[in-house]
Order: structure tokens, then sequence, then C-alpha cells
């Protein structure tokens, strides 16, 4: 483990609207679930590049923009639920397209854009 980075080994979960750029140093999560904020976006997690569990966005209305998360190695994502990010209107980056394209579970819908199905 390199000096000054953070690894979470279990899930991460956001409730609450506080600034990511704290987690700058972040790069790996047993999970990522993020519920009912008021983000626009995800900056703080420029250098995650693992998630190791469920990714979960869910009930973020303002959440328009989800390219941070392209860095992120799609093959330890377990689940990919994306719901009810009013705002949300693409989900396409390399971390998504990767994902949908093995049979793990996933929920995407109630989104707008290219980013229902």
């Amino acid at each position: 483990m390199s000096s000054g980075w953070c690894y979470i080994t279990h899930t991460l979960w956001f409730i609450t609207d506080n600034d990511l750029y704290l987690l700058y140093n972040l790069q790996s999560v047993g999970g990522l679930k993020i519920y009912n904020t008021r983000l626009t976006r995800l900056d703080g997690f420029t250098n995650l590049n693992q998630i190791n569990g469920v990714l979960e966005l869910k009930s973020n209305s303002y959440l328009s923009n989800i390219m941070v998360l392209n860095n992120v190695d799609p093959d330890g994502i377990t689940e990919l639920i994306l719901q009810s990010n009013f705002s949300l209107y693409s989900c396409s980056n390399s971390t998504s397209c990767a994902f949908m394209q093995t049979s793990k579970p996933r929920t995407i819908s109630n989104n707008q854009g290219d980013c229902n199905n």
C-alpha cells in the first residue's frame, strides 16, 4: 500500500451532501452506495479504481455526471444499481459499458436519457 492512499475494505455508504473532495486519495472500497443526496457530481472519487462489491447510486435527484467512475475496474463490481437519479442522462462510461457486457445483476431505471436500461 502506498503512503497517503486510502483503502476501505467494506461498503462505503453516503446519505449526506458532504464534500466528496475529502476522499480524493481513496483508491479502493468494498462497495459504494450513495443514496438520496444533493450531489451533482462524484468528483471526489478521481483516484478510485477498485470497487469490490455493489455500486449503487440511488435517489440522487441532482446527480448528472458519473464520468469520474471511468477509472474503476468493472471486474470487481458485483452488482450495478443506477436508480431514480432524475438528472442523470448518460451512464455511458468505460466502467458501466464494460459491466453491461457481463451477466452480473443490474438495475438501471428511473433515470433520464440513455440511463434507463
